[in-house]
């Protein structure tokens, strides 16, 4: 009997550890215990502070300081992005506030779009990376605009006089072939963007709904060797007909990649 009460008193600590004992991996109190783990614990994963690279994937949104100073002008917003080493898709709008053809004698408001694909020549030195590539514009705006009525009878051509105006719409549409360069200003950052192009391409221009008393104006104007030329060859009111021009987008902008 007292044999039998020792060896308990000496196997008690050692069940005792085993009771304590954490569970091993596999059994059911142990799947049980990680679960709970996992649902309390919290990942603290810290923002990648790493500036990127200036040929990485990104999006840049900025604006063009030139369509300050259009033919359509007014403020602008552009987007662009990156998704590889050497492409780039772009999309600029313009809020057409006011104009610089000096043929018109009122504002012009309406919108402009200007999409692009460019494709980057990468050196190895990365500061400063050329680019070729396409863009389109569409404008559409609206003004008023001054008519002519019939000759007056004194033989001077249509009457303009009157000083009547009309509400004229009109229409552009064309494309260019882009050649220029993106450098970033704030060093290895890579945020702070500058690019500058210029382009070579045609564009059309139409007015809808234009009416007789209008074109009568225009062409008299045009014809009209006192008021319609300016520099001695160039004639402002040949540029206010419908037809295909030359066309020569130049950008500067400033954008912030993200």
């Amino acid at each position: 009997m007292k044999r039998l009460l020792l060896i308990c008193i000496t196997l008690l600590p050692a069940i005792y550890g085993i009771a304590q004992e954490r569970p091993t991996t596999g059994t059911g109190a142990a799947l049980i215990r990680n679960a709970k783990l996992k649902r309390n614990y919290k990942k603290n994963i810290m923002p990648d502070s790493r500036p990127p690279a200036p040929s990485e994937p990104g999006l840049t949104i900025g604006t063009n300081l030139l369509s300050l100073l259009e033919e359509d002008a007014g403020p602008s917003l552009w987007a662009e992005y990156r998704f590889t080493r050497h492409l780039e898709v772009g999309l600029q709008g313009t809020w057409v506030a006011y104009n610089f053809l000096v043929g018109d004698n009122f504002n012009h408001y309406g919108f402009r779009f200007q999409p692009d694909l460019k494709y980057y020549i990468i050196p190895r030195h990365h500061k400063i990376m050329p680019f070729v590539g396409i863009g389109g514009v569409f404008t559409r705006v609206h003004y008023k605009a001054y008519t002519a009525d019939w000759d007056n009878g004194l033989g001077g051509g249509p009457d303009l006089s009157a000083g009547k105006t009309t509400v004229e719409k009109k229409l552009l549409l064309g494309y260019a072939f882009l050649f220029g360069f993106k450098k970033y200003l704030d060093g290895d950052k890579h945020r702070l963007a500058l690019e500058v192009y210029m382009g070579l391409g045609t564009k059309w221009k139409t007015f809808p709904g234009r009416s007789a008393e209008r074109k009568r104006y225009v062409e008299y104007k045009a014809n009209d060797m006192n008021g319609g030329r300016t520099v001695g060859f160039v004639n402002k009111f040949d540029y206010l007909k419908p037809d295909q021009y030359g066309y020569l987008p130049v950008c500067v902008k400033f954008g912030y990649r993200f």
